[in-house]
């Protein structure tokens, strides 16, 4: 059974589950029919986090993956909102950045050990190509 710490108090779907819990319905069939309907909530959820946290680049990868679901998704977009948002990379917090190394780890062919740094100027490059 699906089971809630913490809701917002403005946030549509957490009112539905408190709801269904007090009438109680199963919470896990709600959430169902609303990733049917709706589709992946990371997108949503990251950026209202990343929004909300006041440039506490921390504060939005945690609220992003505290609710639950598809943490890793939402966890990966609320970090990239709040890293664009900072502006640049000396802007976040040291202790989440030094254990990275500035190196991608992937199975992407060619990519492997690349930098992070080297990765944004080439998204650049491809974003400014005519």
């Amino acid at each position: 059974m699906l089971r809630l710490t913490w809701v917002q108090p403005e946030d549509l779907l957490g009112h539905e589950l408190r709801q269904a819990r007090l009438d109680g319905r199963e919470p896990a069939a709600i959430e169902a029919r609303r990733r049917t309907a709706d589709g992946p909530d990371a997108p949503e959820r990251a950026g209202a986090c990343a929004s909300r946290a006041d440039g506490d680049f921390g504060g939005s990868v945690c609220r992003a993956v505290s609710g639950g679901w598809d943490t890793d998704s939402g966890g990966a977009t609320a970090g990239s909102i709040a890293g664009l948002l900072a502006g640049t990379p000396d802007a976040l917090p040291d202790h989440w950045r030094a254990p990275l190394k500035n190196r991608l780890a992937t199975t992407v062919a060619d990519f492997d050990g690349t930098g992070f740094d080297t990765l944004a100027h080439l998204t650049r490059l491809e974003a400014t190509r005519p």
